[in-house]
């Protein structure tokens, strides 16, 4: 994710990261047992209203599978339940959502009685893919209220005795929940977002500048799903955040990571405020560092220091910006100044957002990879990387590309000391 940071005006807000792209090789917060296949989270279904929510949904599932209206609907009953959920239709279909899948069914608590019956709120788990850019399914939950009497005109018939009279994301939603949601998609970019057309379109434009910028280094890019909700709350609700904890933060990749510590469907979620006072230019380095950690998040098995996934984000947004070197890392020349010359690369607490580091700390990260780039060629450092992801290990990623990890220290800090004597004041 990205805080904003004072830059040139021509650039506006070029910033920094703050920590917690979702990238360190740890999972990211998701929904329960994220780490579990698709198989092994099925649950056996404990009473007859749990049967006949199973039984209800799979139906509608087979609705959209089918591009069936009327099967998505049976068992709903309310016409305002069932004008949102023919618009959810509308906008799964449009989002190209596949391989739906029940996950199961839980009570949230005991029947209310009524006078005409009793209804239930119930907890329902599913996964999906987005084709042609999730590798892995990604869960969601929703709670749903089911009322227990005759189900009326949509019931299945023969199959359910509940009626479905409410439904909403139980933790977080999903891009087809965002209100007046616009999809634009390409080969290498899905954008859903909240707003016009014009919104929309200029967003896709940038993710697929920032997309080519990303292949231009790395020698591919994984197709991204870009989602833009329209308040920063709604940012925070579909990261699972805290509404005020991303405060000056313009985007965040997110997503769950495998067993075999990849990442197979995740989602940069641009957060509107910091979003809107970013340039172009901005804009692009913010989704170039964003879609360079979905992109390795695809592909690594283990995790890397910070420094050097952050680093890494931050060499190949800016590859193509011409700012002079300062201005980029000002934060990490004025820690310098003041603290005195660093001894070792930023731990991974420095990128912490409470840390008082964390502008400085990846403009250092910035200038190690562009280091380690000057002295061993773009590949180098690119091999360095990899070799950490399949390794674990930075001595024998060092290694690989016939250096010391010391050596590196020595030129990098060179390199800082220098910038600090050509920026020193008269």
């Amino acid at each position: 994710m990205r805080r904003l940071a004072p830059a040139p005006a021509a650039l506006l807000a070029m910033a920094v990261l703050v920590g917690g792209c979702a990238w360190s090789g740890r999972p990211v917060a998701d929904l329960p047992a994220r780490h579990q296949s698709v198989a092994q989270t099925r649950a056996p279904l404990g009473t007859s209203t749990e049967q006949a929510v199973h039984d209800l949904f799979e139906t509608r599932i087979e609705g959209l599978r089918r591009a069936d209206l009327r099967r998505w609907l049976q068992g709903l009953r309310g016409p305002d339940l069932i004008a949102r959920q023919q618009a959810l239709f509308d906008r799964m279909r449009m989002l190209r959502v596949r391989d739906v899948r029940l996950m199961g069914v839980r009570s949230l608590g005991p029947a209310e009685d009524r006078a005409s019956g009793w209804t239930r709120r119930m907890a329902v788990d599913l996964s999906y893919r987005l084709t042609g850019f999730d590798t892995a399914p990604r869960r969601f939950s929703l709670e749903v209220t089911v009322d227990g009497t005759t189900a009326g005109p949509h019931e299945i018939a023969g199959k359910s005795q509940v009626a479905l009279i409410g439904s909403r994301p139980l933790d977080r939603p999903q891009p087809w929940d965002l209100p007046d949601l616009q999809v634009r998609a390409g080969p290498s970019v899905l954008v859903a977002v909240s707003g016009t057309p014009s919104r929309a379109e200029a967003i896709a434009r940038q993710a697929t500048v920032a997309s080519r910028r990303v292949a231009g280094v790395l020698g591919g890019t994984r197709p991204a799903v870009v989602v833009v909700p329209d308040t920063d709350a709604s940012a925070a609700y579909l990261l699972g955040r805290a509404p005020g904890r991303l405060d000056g933060v313009a985007a965040v990749t997110d997503g769950p990571l495998e067993q075999n510590g990849r990442a197979g469907a995740d989602r940069v979620v641009l957060v509107p405020t910091a979003w809107s006072a970013l340039s172009t230019a901005g804009r692009e380095v913010v989704l170039a560092h964003e879609l360079t950690h979905l992109t390795t998040r695809a592909t690594a098995g283990r995790g890397v220091p910070l420094w050097l996934s952050e680093g890494l984000a931050e060499y190949v947004a800016y590859r193509d910006v011409r700012m002079p070197e300062p201005a980029i890392v000002r934060p990490a020349l004025e820690q310098a100044r003041r603290a005195g010359m660093p001894t070792h690369w930023p731990s991974d607490a420095q990128f912490a957002p409470d840390s008082g580091t964390l502008s400085a700390s990846y403009g250092l990260a910035l200038l190690a990879c562009r280091t380690i780039a000057g002295r061993h060629g773009q590949a180098g450092l690119l091999a360095l990387y990899r070799t950490a992801t399949d390794s674990g290990t930075m001595a024998s990623a060092f290694r690989a590309v016939g250096t010391e990890e010391g050596t590196e220290l020595i030129a990098w800090r060179r390199r800082v000391a220098e910038l600090l004597r050509v920026t020193a004041q008269p």
